[in-house]
This record gives C-alpha cells, sequence and structure tokens, in this order.
C-alpha cells in the first residue's frame, strides 16, 4: 500500500495500488501487440525506463514476438512492479497508446 499524497487531500488514506502480476495474462501480451513491432518508442526504451540493462535487452531480443512478454515477465516479480507505475514508464515514452491497455487495471 501506498499514500498518494493528492488521495489523501481529498480525504482518502490509502489505496492498494495493482501488482502487475495480478492483471491478465491477456494484458501483457496485448502490450506486446503494441510494443514488440520495431518502432522508435518501443519495448526497448520501457526496458530502459524499468532499469534493465543492454545485455537483459539483447536477451529479450532474441525472441522478437515476445520481447515484451518476457521483459515484462521478469519485471512484475519485483516489489515495486505495480500497473500504475509501468502506466506511468509507458506515458514517459509517449506511448499512451500502450498505457490504455492498463487504465482498467488502475489502483482497484
Amino acid at each position: 500500500m501506498y499514500i498518494d499524497n493528492n488521495q489523501f487531500s481529498s480525504g482518502l488514506l490509502c489505496t492498494v495500488d495493482t501488482k502487475l502480476r495480478d492483471v491478465p495474462a491477456n494484458v501483457i501480451e496485448e502490450l506486446g501487440q503494441y510494443l514488440n513491432p520495431p518502432l522508435l518508442k518501443n519495448w526497448r526504451f520501457l526496458a530502459g525506463k524499468l532499469g534493465f540493462r543492454s545485455l537483459d535487452v539483447a536477451n529479450f531480443s532474441l525472441e522478437p514476438r515476445n520481447s515484451t512478454q518476457l521483459m515484462l515477465s521478469r519485471w512484475q516479480t519485483l516489489d515495486f512492479a505495480t500497473v500504475s507505475f509501468l502506466y506511468g514508464k509507458l506515458l514517459e515514452i509517449d506511448r499512451s497508446d500502450a498505457a490504455k491497455i492498463l487504465e482498467p487495471y488502475l489502483n482497484q
């Protein structure tokens, strides 16, 4: 659980932030459909924002049709791997199209 200052000021004390590992598998697959193609702001940019090193990216790229899924599968094991964190990182790389997939799972 975390305390969000914006929610605190509105009278809510805290909220549960959905872990990425708790979303349905099809959500990860949908993200892959958006981020796997070799576009300018693809999964590689996201990998950097999520803290992966060049060697990790090279390993994920061995399966180009599943690179996003492999990366997120590994990342979701971390304690801070929440839907809202990923959502924010997608917005940082100007991928609101992919971020939209996560909106139903924000702060459930």
